[in-house]
């Protein structure tokens, strides 16, 4: 038994002995159709496994200093070498007449690691490393399916970091980190695949893919330096398949291009962050399609194409920043641009196809350039460099806005080339808008030298165009023909060559303010078929004679009658001026709910509590008229208060009652004589404090303060808010002196009174839907109320009383002719001198509980002023 096992063992020896060779130094470690198992941790300056040999090591330290050939071999298909914790040195130079060109055999120092025919190379964990004259960290040489796959590993080498040069070779990497002065992964084989997962490529370039070869990135970092060199590249020299790569997640920096794809190839990038300093992508017969990725230029070139076929770009929820950003070389390029957001200009030429396709809140910022350069590295001309070209823009629920000029150029951007068989030009649907900047000048001006961003299309418009102003300089009122209505007045802003309808742009709410001054200006289409007329030859910036064109010309909005010529004002403008008014009859009418109120409380000798709905519906009118900024109004206003009142305090001569109520109240008003006007409404809330006191020969002094809060909307036809009052406050205070004389008729009682109220109202500047600030600068009233009533009390035989008056009031206000400002200056109207009468009744049911009810009417006695009716009512209890 012991004889045959030590005759097996002596085999197995044998086998292992003639199967597995070390040279003489124990520096090479060779596996030809045999398994390997070195020691760990020891050291070689090679390995190689052939005819399906396998060599499997740990902790290994492999340096080659001096042989021609690779630090690790794997030829043919079933040879392996897997490593673990492995250090890879190449340190020997290939010698100065090999050229390292895609060697075929293991005769050169150009790579750490050399596998081919389908031979398949495992590292976990370890380092690569060759040095500066060596071509390659890791080469995949002839054959087919030849594999590897490297997990936390380090390459580092002066050259590519892998180049895969087989046919349908596969590399799988997993953390690991690429650093070199080439590409970091170079596969120029055929239908070559790469998966990477994690880590990094610091290098000259980053992913090179060809002939049919596919890589895919998943998190993974690509810095690359050289300036000759690309972050991805992708092309088809050869084979059926396109070449691709699919990147997902993960950072783009280059001193190059980001993403260059040529002759067939595709390129998707998803949730990608990419920047570079030249070219973002440079596409040539081949389609890119980004999706959640932020492509950033620095001062370079968004978009460049060349080739001899189309190209399709495809941007998803992507921004796209750039100083151009496209240039396009005589190719024909389809833009499709999905909830995504485009910057830069758009050079062309006559001769190229460049579609635009923008949807689904796509916005397209259109600027100047700023660092574009010829052929010469001369900055190009700034007449060059403020124009755009497009053949055909689909403009579904997306935006177009002109960036602000710079060295005073608008821009220009030009839709179609005006030949036949492209008449279609300029599709929009949905909410499709465009945003100009604009500046005002002499006309002659406007027309040589261009003082606003302009659109012309050479074709056809289908669709309708919301148009905005996005900005605007100069002064407006120096330009004469600014607001003229006619086809030679206001600016150019839209001129179509081909067909067009009187809707196909407009103005957003149908007009729009500039300058911050609430003044309308209104876009006028003058054309072939337009109800304004044809538009004027003399101002078609085509080019060429063509009387039947539309222009689209923003003028300012004039009332139609009246001397000279009055702006038209937007319609929150009438509200804002009749809004303290408004306000002022409100105040009003709760101080003199509050004096009636008080009168019921000199007989009170207990504690009461006393609830009043009440309410008044007016007409201001106002005498200058809505030629000079004068606006009538209707006011309705409701409220309701609630109080108490405290026992009476009393002495010998005088009798003191003191006490405090809330107000609720709702204010609405609407202007009248000027369009777009609709019903605002304010909601008030009020605390007031009172005091009462009554001699005894019925001469009473009642005195009141009160303060409040208002809060609202003012409402046009166009805006549901055109503005919020926020932080908008009221002070009252009022002074009653008054006196009862019995007369010789029984039961008849005369009472005049005088009264002098003061109302300040508070408001923070309110900026509005339009765009403007507009200062109230907190206006106040004085009004005096002289007059008195007549009362009739009856006793009927259940004790119960009531007492009927009639009154009778002269009311002027003074101090309240003040100003409000909107960029100009506007008048508030004083209320003047008004008439007020009324008939009331006070009803004492019981000893404890009273009601009354009151009306009266108010008439102006002048031109401008408040008329209208006013009613209460109310209980009260004693306690």
């Amino acid at each position: 038994m012991f004889k045959k096992s030590l005759l097996s063992c002596t085999a197995i020896a044998a086998i292992a002995l003639f199967g597995t060779h070390f040279n003489a130094q124990a520096e090479s470690l060779v596996a030809k159709g045999e398994v390997a198992t070195p020691p760990k941790g020891a050291t070689y300056e090679t390995l190689e496994a052939s005819e399906g040999g396998k060599i499997y090591g740990t902790d290994l330290t492999l340096v080659n200093d001096k042989l021609d050939k690779a630090v690790v071999y794997i030829d043919g298909r079933g040879s392996v070498i897997e490593l673990y914790g492995t250090t890879i040195q190449q340190q020997k130079s290939p010698a100065p007449n090999v050229g390292c060109s895609d060697p075929a055999e293991n005769d050169t120092s150009c790579s750490a690691v050399f596998l081919k025919d389908g031979a398949h190379f495992k590292m976990i964990g370890g380092s690569i490393t060759s040095n500066q004259q060596t071509k390659w960290g890791i080469y995949f040489g002839n054959g087919t399916e030849t594999t590897a796959e490297l997990k936390n590993v380090d390459i580092t080498t002066e050259g590519h970091g892998i180049d895969l040069n087989g046919t349908k070779s596969e590399l799988t990497l997993e953390n690991v980190r690429i650093n070199g002065s080439g590409m970091g992964i170079y596969a120029s084989g055929v239908e070559d695949q790469i998966t990477m997962s994690g880590g990094f490529i610091h290098s000259g370039g980053g992913v090179w893919v060809d002939s049919g070869s596919t890589a895919f990135l998943n998190d993974v970092e690509i810095i690359a330096e050289n300036t000759d060199l690309n972050a991805l590249f992708a092309m088809n020299r050869s084979g059926d398949k396109p070449s691709k790569i699919v990147m997902t997640g993960g950072s783009i920096k280059t001193e190059n291009t980001a993403f260059y794809l040529f002759n067939g190839a595709q390129i998707d990038a998803t949730d990608v962050i990419a920047t570079t300093k030249k070219i973002g992508i440079h596409i040539g017969s081949s389609q890119v399609n980004l999706t959640n990725t932020k492509l950033s230029v620095e001062n370079g070139i968004g978009i460049e194409t060349n080739g001899y076929g189309s190209n399709t770009v495809n941007l998803k929820n992507t921004e796209i920043h750039a100083d151009v950003l496209l240039r396009n070389n005589g190719v024909s390029t389809l833009l499709t641009v999905d909830h995504s957001s485009i910057e830069g200009r758009v050079e062309t030429t006559d001769e190229d196809k460049i579609v635009f396709d923008l949807k689904n809140g796509a916005k397209w910022i259109i600027k100047n350039s700023a660092y574009e350069k010829d052929k010469d590295g001369h900055l190009v001309h700034i007449t060059q460099r403020s124009r755009s070209d497009v053949s055909v823009l689909n403009l579904n629920n997306s935006t177009i806005a002109f960036e602000n000029p710079t060295e005073e150029h608008y821009h220009t951007l030009h839709i179609g080339t005006g030949k036949a068989g492209t008449e279609a030009v300029y599709n929009a649907s949905g909410d499709a808008r465009i945003g100009f900047n604009i500046a005002w000048g002499d006309e002659t001006e406007i027309i040589d030298g261009q003082k606003s961003d302009r659109l012309l299309i050479h074709g056809d418009v289908a669709g309708t165009t919301t148009v905005y102003i996005q900005s605007d300089l100069g002064e407006r009122d120096s330009v004469v023909n600014a607001g003229s209505p006619s086809n030679a007045g206001g600016l150019s802003l839209i001129q179509v060559s081909g067909n067009a309808k009187e809707d196909s742009f407009k103005l957003d709410k149908g007009y729009t303010t500039l300058g911050r001054k609430p003044y309308k200006y209104t876009l006028t289409a003058y054309g072939p078929t337009s109800s304004h007329g044809k538009a004027n030859s003399e101002k078609n910036l085509f080019g060429e004679k063509n009387e039947n064109f539309w222009d689209f010309r923003l003028h300012k909005a004039f009332l139609d009658s009246g001397p000279g010529l009055i702006p038209v004002p937007v319609a929150q403008t009438a509200s804002y001026i009749v809004m303290p008014s408004a306000l002022f009859t409100a105040g009003f009418t709760d101080m003199l709910k509050q004096s009636a109120l008080l009168a019921d409380t000199h007989t009170a000798q207990n504690y009461s509590f006393f609830l009043s709905p009440y309410g008044n519906t007016a007409t201001l009118t106002s005498e200058r008229g809505a030629l000079k900024y004068g606006y009538n109004a209707d006011i309705f206003y409701a409220a309701t208060q609630a109080g108490v009142t405290s026992a009476a305090i009393e002495n010998k001569d005088f009798t003191i009652h003191l006490g405090a109520l809330g107000t609720y109240g709702q204010l609405s008003f609407t202007p009248q004589n000027i369009e777009d006007a609709a019903k605002s409404t304010l909601n008030k809330w009020a605390a007031t404090a009172y005091g009462s006191i009554h001699h005894n020969n019925g001469l009473y002094l009642d005195i009141l303060a009160s303060y409040g809060m208002i809060d609202g909307n003012i409402t046009t036809a166009v805006f549901k808010s055109a503005a919020k009052l926020n932080n908008t406050t009221t002070f009252s205070a009022s002074a009653t002196v008054g006196k009862e004389f019995a007369t010789d008729a029984e039961g008849v009682n005369f009472e005049p009174q005088v009264q002098l109220i003061y109302q300040q109202l508070s408001f923070d500047t309110i900026k509005d839907a339009d765009n403007l600030k507009i200062d109230m600068k907190n206006p106040s009233q004085w009004l005096a109320r002289i007059g008195g009533r007549l009362s009739k009390t009856v006793s009927t035989e259940n004790d119960n009383v009531f007492s009927f008056y009639g009154k009778v009031n002269f009311l002027k206000t003074f101090g309240d002719d003040g100003k409000i400002q909107i960029g100009d200056i506007f008048d508030l109207d004083p209320m003047g001198a008004s008439l007020e009468g009324g008939v009331g009744i006070n009803a004492h049911l019981s000893q404890n509980f009273s009601i009354h009810g009151d009306v009266s009417y108010q008439q102006k006695l002048q031109e401008t002023g408040i008329t209208g009716a006013s009613f209460s009512g109310g209980i009260r209890y004693q306690f």
